[in-house]
């Protein structure tokens, strides 16, 4: 059996919030997100003589289940309908922690299903075609097109479509760096899977209005302030918008972010200066954008200076400007 090695590696996504949630507005959902170079979620598959995965536990079915879809939908024909332990195939993944904001389960699953792709030699989906196959995107598209391209992406929310239109995708400016903040929270303090779609079910409904509001802070402040570099309107902007988004989940999460140290790590960054500070998706990361790596590296470096209980991970990171990369 002749050798053959493909391995796709996939940026991590920010969210900065949605535009609506609920059946009041004219699209659901909307909103904007930041492609990031770090952490990455690596699958690599090498021919086998017998079907193997190498995976954790807590990412295995998720691995499974794009790979039956991917089956399902994209393999050759002689692959289609047969179990997926007679795929030639060994499956090893290196992924991001889920449940953490980084829109992991996209990620994982474009990133298996890519892989598939190019190891069977077909050719590569639309993020649309991809995104409906494998199920995701359904309430943000922003990782399934960030996969493919990188950069800031606003998507447009869905009317009628399984998958939201992609309004807008800009390269984000190399020189502002992200600081990734991860609070030391128990895994049962983030809102995902069952218990998010509850949340969702729940909670009230966005107006036109709130919703329109919305969208004009991020087409004429952010928008504008990112092809512009313009950091001091970008940083206001998409604190504001992050903190206006999460009140549409102050029933779930008690104020606009998911917990009570995210709130305290808000607080302390924008005490610290000027910064773009938000929380992504449920959380728990939270994301501190600077207008330089000097002032990035000197944050990290003040929030390393409080001898609280709050236990903070931080890392600095670029956007991610490409999407996938495979070799």
């Amino acid at each position: 059996m002749q050798d053959k090695l493909v391995t796709v590696s996939a940026p991590s996504r920010l969210h900065f919030g949605l535009l609506s949630i609920g059946d009041l507005t004219l699209r659901k959902y909307g909103g904007a997100g930041l492609m990031i170079d770090a952490p990455r979620t690596e699958v690599r598959i090498d021919r086998s003589e017998q079907f193997a995965l190498s995976v954790s536990a807590e990412s295995r079915p998720a691995v499974l289940d794009a790979v039956k879809r991917w089956q399902s939908q994209f393999a050759p024909a002689e692959f289609r309908n047969v179990d997926p332990v007679e795929l030639p195939v060994k499956i090893s993944v290196r992924n991001v922690r889920r449940h953490s904001g980084f829109g992991s389960g996209t990620q994982l699953a474009f990133a298996t299903a890519a892989a598939l792709q190019l190891f069977f030699d077909q050719p590569m989906p639309s993020a649309e075609e991809m995104a409906m196959a494998l199920e995701r995107g359904k309430k943000s598209a922003i990782g399934s097109y960030g996969f493919f391209e990188g950069g800031f992406l606003v998507d447009r929310g869905v009317a009628n479509e399984s998958v939201a239109p992609l309004d807008m995708r800009i390269d984000f400016p190399d020189d502002w760096k992200i600081v990734l903040v991860e609070p030391n929270v128990p895994q049962d303090d983030t809102v995902f899977g069952e218990t998010e779609a509850k949340a969702f079910k729940d909670l009230p409904a966005t107006t036109q209005t709130e919703a329109d509001s919305l969208s004009s802070l991020l087409q004429q402040k952010i928008v504008p302030a990112i092809l512009g570099c313009d950091f001091s309107t970008f940083a206001d902007s998409v604190t504001e918008f992050g903190y206006r988004s999460g009140m549409f989940y102050e029933q779930v999460q008690r104020g606009a972010y998911a917990t009570p140290t995210a709130q305290q790590v808000v607080d302390r960054v924008r005490s610290l200066g000027k910064f773009a500070v938000g929380q992504s998706s449920w959380g728990s990361t939270i994301f501190a954008i600077g207008p330089s790596l000097k002032s990035a590296n000197w944050l990290v470096e003040k929030l390393g200076e409080h001898d609280d209980d709050v236990v903070l991970q931080t890392t600095v990171v670029s956007a991610d400007n490409h999407g996938v990369r495979c070799q």
